[in-house]
């Protein structure tokens, strides 16, 4: 057996000059082995055998080299191995040589085949023939420890065929693990696997052999002249193996060739294809290294695309593609790149890649745009062949087919990709990329004629607010890049079924798809709203704070996109109206009521803005001393037409979140102003401001209080709010839960309105309030219903275990005052003790009282 195994190229010197030290080291000790054996085997002393003379020695070594010239190639990962027809002949040997006549006609024969035929260099030659000595004279030990045969030119007898059996056993053994042991100290990775493989077949081989060689030895004993005639058979086998061998060959290149043709033109030419088919060629190759060289249509920029041997691939774009410049015209093999003066081995021989590599042009329209290169490793190299040369050549035509079908791919793409441009154009806004106005409508117009049943549409108008003095201010670039921001912004906050278009100048519309409810679509006018508000940074780090007034409408099953757009152009004007940065809603199903409500609202927004709202203030008193302990914050309208309304007018339940938010805001910046004169009054501890339930459960109350009651003149406990107990019983979880957050702040909870018939005692037991205020209605009963006393009794009691304080609400009289102090009430308010001031009034009160 021989191998003709690669080794790493020079491209990794210091592995492979570990390898080499290890191979010597080895090769060394084998031959050491051999030649022990030898003298061991020879000690006995034997027999001069039929090929003693120096005719035969010669004719023995004939008939090695002859056997290792007829070898079966096989493949173990990315070695190569050979095994030859040795064995007969070494049978022969066994029974017509001495073991010195053997060993020297096997290494000679052999080694003259290993030097002039395959070109093998120092380092393997010299493996080689320490591997074919140790294996002669370890199978020659065999042989003489299992028969009484010593070369005498008997007959070989049956009971010599097992010895000669297991010393053709041994002999294929030793020299396939010789092999993988020197695999295992080049390659540093353990092949048992293989070994026990090529040693399964290799035994196989060696027990035909064996028998072709008793047989050879038997007529050679019997008939020289008659053994020839073996030889008609084991070339036919050569032969037929060879034949074999290049069918099988064929069919794996056309099969290879197919794969690669079905990769390359069947996708695109991507580096991961590249990569595999560069892998399956490496394999089919039997080499370590393939690189290819291309003209990247991407940017046209040459690259490199490698694939070696148990290393993942790699692509660098080539600065300066040199190769392509000398590369051939044709497929061409370079031998011993290191030594030759032409251009293109040395361009070879620069990248250290090999001694014998292949390099085949890649031609697109006649120009070279590739060059494929096939490396062997740099030493102990087999030779390529011409079918290797016609397969490369036949591998740079298809790389040349997919290039060129990957160029006209990408003709046809960048022909749709301007399709697609041209389109995207003609139905956007070349500005902000949204649609524009015509494309809007018609895709709003495709949505609302498939709506069936009671789905539901908005449509958000959105307006810029104070645009004109950004580009009087910044210049229309800056003005540009707002309106751009706040078109991308749009875009990247809407659903996906939702369309948003810029109108014309700073109009926005977005087509709000489905919507469940008003109240929804109103969420998602604020968020956009709240997107749109977020400062812009333009030209020269300015910074620019764009708002938006914002009109919403809400679609019928009878609309008509004209009839949408129309109510949410109208609800724009609206919101403009009533001050920057509104939100208005119209909706087609509003009932009398709804509209009136919405009306309010938007009178409400010019009552603030036009300051017809007022803030007015009545006391609490201690019962048992008419001492002033808080106020009541109260709010009054000055209506230029009504008179002055009070909040039940003006407040209603269902009015809407932005306005509700909008005055209690004006009550905190009213007391807030107030407060350093309302500190002044004596024994006056507290302020609190009414809240319905819209209200309290508003995200910004608890930051908007808070920062009220962190004002020096109030301190710690001095705010409270006052909750009606129909509000607080219809959202009590809530409720308590919002409470618990402005507990936390220092301001506490009053219960107001509390009736016979209203809030359960447990739950005003978790409500935890510091004050409970009873009914106006109730206080006026108590004299006159007999639930009502028993009902404050409770109430007192429960506040007595609880802690918190019972104010009688809307006393007028004295006899009502000292019944709500017989029956427990501590506190109490009404005009007996002071109708509502302003801060003023109240302010020269008690300046009164002090004088």
């Amino acid at each position: 057996m021989g191998d003709d195994r690669e080794t790493p190229s020079t491209g990794r010197v210091g592995r492979g000059q570990r390898a080499t030290l290890r191979i010597r080291a080895f090769t060394l000790v084998s031959a050491a082995v051999a030649l022990f054996l030898l003298a061991k085997v020879n000690a006995g002393g034997t027999a001069e055998g039929f090929f003693s003379p120096w005719w035969g020695v010669l004719a023995l070594a004939v008939l090695f080299a002859v056997s290792e010239l007829m070898v079966v190639h096989f493949q173990v990962g990315r070695s190569a191995h050979t095994m030859s027809v040795i064995e007969a002949t070494f049978v022969i040997a066994l029974f017509h040589a001495t073991p010195t006549v053997a060993f020297t006609a096997q290494v000679v024969g052999c080694g003259v085949v290993l030097v002039v035929h395959r070109h093998q260099r120092s380092t393997k030659l010299l493996f080689n023939l320490a591997m074919f000595a140790l294996e002669n004279q370890l199978a020659f030990a065999v042989f003489r420890a299992l028969t009484s045969n010593s070369n005498r030119d008997s007959m070989p007898s049956p009971g010599d065929w097992p010895a000669a059996f297991a010393a053709a056993g041994s002999f294929t053994v030793v020299g396939a693990v010789l092999v993988f042991v020197v695999i295992y100290l080049a390659e540093d990775s353990p092949v048992f696997r293989d070994v026990l493989n090529t040693i399964r077949v290799s035994l196989l081989t060696s027990v035909v052999m064996a028998s072709v060689g008793i047989a050879a030895a038997t007529l050679l004993e019997l008939s020289p002249a008659t053994a020839l005639l073996f030889a008609v058979p084991i070339v036919g086998l050569y032969v037929t193996n060879q034949t074999f061998v290049r069918a099988q060959r064929r069919s794996e290149e056309l099969e290879f060739l197919r794969g690669a043709s079905a990769r390359l033109l069947g996708e695109d030419l991507a580096e991961q294809t590249l990569w595999a088919v560069l892998e399956a060629a490496r394999a089919e190759f039997r080499v370590e290294l393939i690189q290819f060289d291309y003209l990247s249509t991407d940017d046209s920029s040459w690259r490199r695309v490698s694939f070696r041997r148990g290393q993942p691939p790699s692509s660098v774009v080539v600065e300066d593609p040199a190769l392509a410049g000398v590369c051939p015209s044709s497929a061409l093999l370079i031998t011993n790149a290191s030594t030759s003066a032409d251009a293109l081995s040395k361009e070879i021989a620069a990248r250290e890649i090999g001694e014998d590599v292949l390099v085949a042009p890649v031609r697109v329209r006649g120009d070279i745009s590739g060059v494929l290169v096939v490396a062997q490793p740099s030493t102990e190299v087999v030779s390529f062949g011409t079918e290797d040369l016609r397969l490369a050549e036949m591998l740079a035509t298809q790389l040349a087919s997919a290039m060129e079908n990957a160029r006209l791919e990408q003709s046809v793409a960048e022909f749709r990709q301007l399709e697609t441009k041209l389109v995207f154009e003609l139905q956007h806004d070349p500005l902000t990329g949204l649609l524009n106005r015509a494309s809007f409508a018609r895709r709003v117009r495709e949505v609302i004629s498939r709506v069936h049943g009671n789905r539901t549409n908005a449509v958000v108008f959105i307006d810029l607010d104070d645009f004109k003095p950004i580009n009087d201010v910044y210049g229309h670039a800056a003005g540009d890049q707002v309106l751009k921001t706040v078109g991308q912004r749009l875009l990247g906050s809407i659903r996906p079924h939702d369309l948003a278009s810029r109108f014309g100048g700073d109009e926005f519309v977005v087509f709000v798809n489905p919507v469940a409810s008003r109240d929804e679509a109103v969420e998602a006018a604020n968020r956009l709203l709240s997107i749109i508000r977020q400062p812009v940074v333009i030209d020269d780090n300015q910074i620019v704070n764009p708002g938006a007034s914002v009109g919403i409408a809400i679609s019928s099953p009878d609309d008509t996109y004209e009839a949408i757009l129309e109510r949410a152009d109208a609800a724009m004007f609206r919101a403009k109206k009533r001050g920057k940065g509104h939100v208005e809603v119209l909706d087609p199903t509003m009932d009398d009521a709804v509209r009136r409500a919405y009306e309010l609202e938007i009178e409400l927004h010019g009552a603030l803005s036009r300051g017809e709202l007022q803030l007015v203030y009545q006391s609490v008193h201690r019962l048992s001393t008419l001492a002033v302990v808080g106020y009541e914050c109260l709010l009054r309208w000055s209506h230029p037409e009504l008179g002055v309304l009070l909040p039940d007018k003006f407040m209603p339940t269902g009015l809407g979140a932005d306005v509700q938010r909008a005055v209690r805001r004006f009550v905190c910046e009213q007391l807030s102003a107030s407060a350093s004169a309302l500190t002044r009054v004596p024994d006056a501890r507290t302020w609190s401001i009414n809240l319905g339930a819209g209200q309290i459960l508003d995200e910004t109350l608890v930051e908007d209080l808070t920062t009220l009651a962190g004002q020096p003149d109030f301190g710690p406990g001095r705010l409270r709010v006052e909750i009606a107990e129909p509000a607080f019983s219809r959202s009590a979880e809530s409720v308590i839960a919002r409470t618990d957050a402005l507990r936390q702040a220092g301001i506490g909870l009053i219960v107001d309105d509390l009736r016979i018939d209203g809030l359960n005692l447990s739950l005003l037991e978790r409500a935890n309030p510091v004050e409970v205020k009873l009914s106006q209605s109730l206080v006026r009963d108590l004299g006159h219903r007999r639930a009502a006393s028993p009902f404050v009794r409770s109430v007192v009691e429960l506040g007595r275990d609880v802690g918190f304080a019972v104010v009688a609400k809307g006393i007028e009289d004295s006899s009502t005052a000292q019944l709500a102090q017989e029956l427990g009430c501590a506190l109490g308010q009404g005009y007996l003790f002071a109708r509502p001031a302003t801060v003023d009034e109240i302010s020269s009160q008690a300046a009164l009282r002090r004088t």
